[in-house]
């Protein structure tokens, strides 16, 4: 007779696939607690290697104090990659992270409830955030901002009329 020796560890990765293949048999839900969902980033997320093509994008425009819109701007242009990246890259990855959270945002949008105001979730408040600490210019020549998120792919000349998803309000500057 074989002898079966299972260890503690063994123990934990069956639990956890078991755990996965319940998921995937249950279908996806919604997380709705707001504790449960800064537990996300402990869960694999397979929507990663869902498709390539529309990314969602975030873009700015500030108001002079002469009261003129500038151009939308793209927030965060990819940043350039080096092969000294291979060993140490803290900006590329934050800015990979911010970018995990505007496409958070745009999920969100996707998955609001009929009556819900977008600013009523978690996302909404932290991409203003985002945005208010990276808002360039600097200077105090602008006194009110917008910023919108778009559909975008790459190459391709964004059209604020069809491809955006959200556009914020007229914002103050703090």
């Amino acid at each position: 007779m074989p002898d079966l020796h299972f260890s503690l560890t063994d123990g934990l990765i069956f639990i956890y696939f078991l755990s996965l293949v319940a998921a995937l048999l249950l279908g996806r839900r919604g997380v709705s607690a707001t504790w449960l969902f800064l537990l996300r980033s402990f869960i694999p997320n397979w929507r990663f290697f869902h498709a390539l093509g529309y990314t969602p994008r975030l873009f700015v425009r500030i108001r002079n104090e002469q009261a003129d819109w500038s151009d939308w701007q793209i927030m965060m242009p990819r940043g350039r990659r080096h092969w000294s990246h291979l060993f140490f890259n803290a900006d590329l990855n934050l800015a990979m992270s911010e970018q995990t959270l505007v496409e958070q945002l745009s999920t969100d949008i996707t998955d609001l409830p009929d009556g819900q105001s977008i600013e009523q979730t978690t996302t909404y408040p932290m991409v203003e955030r985002l945005v208010r600490t990276k808002l360039l210019p600097p200077d105090r020549s602008w006194s009110q901002f917008q910023f919108c998120l778009c559909l975008y792919l790459t190459g391709k000349t964004v059209d604020f009329n069809e491809d955006m998803i959200l556009l914020s309000p007229e914002l103050v500057r703090e």
